[in-house]
């Protein structure tokens, strides 16, 4: 699933994610990018409800992300949407959100 949040509208591509060989890269975030302007004002939970909606609207269960672990990464931003820490995969932390 990959939903272009460019320009304020969400576009949907038609992959299947069950051609997914990665469970944790199923019906998830692989990169949300914010621009430094933007953040503090909604982009970024924005983004994430978005794909979240269309998760929910497919089926699933869950969503994941990947981020680095890093003191100035992006953890306290996944984890203040909802996200839940639940493993590690190539060095980066997962986390799953229930949708």
């Amino acid at each position: 699933m990959l939903i272009d949040l460019r320009h304020g509208k969400a576009r949907h591509d038609d992959q299947e994610d069950e051609e997914v060989e990665i469970e944790e890269f199923r019906g998830g975030i692989w990169r949300l990018n914010v621009v430094e302007a933007a953040k503090g004002r909604g982009v970024g939970r924005f983004a994430v409800e978005q794909v979240r909606e269309e998760a929910r609207r497919r089926g699933y269960e869950k969503i994941t992300v990947l981020w680095d672990p890093a003191e100035d990464g992006p953890e306290r931003f996944y984890l203040r949407v909802g996200f839940e820490k639940t493993g590690e995969l190539f060095g980066e932390t997962v986390g799953t959100l229930k949708v």
